[in-house]
């Protein structure tokens, strides 16, 4: 009889991250911009993903 036989039964897979592996966000240190670089958010990409996705009904009419 193999003392090991029964390890290979029970072999541990890992299948990826799960909800619980998130990190505590008041544990993250603040992000800091550099001097010289500006933050920009578009308001034109929100708006042509909204334009696209009310032209697909219409091709599949």
């Amino acid at each position: 009889m193999k003392s090991g036989a029964g390890d290979e039964k029970t072999k541990e897979i890992f299948a990826g991250p799960s909800f619980n592996d998130t990190p505590d966000l008041d544990a993250l240190p603040t992000p800091t911009i550099p001097e010289g670089f500006t933050v920009k958010i578009d308001k034109q990409d929100k708006s042509k993903k909204k334009t696209k996705n009310k032209k697909n009904p219409q091709k599949n009419k």
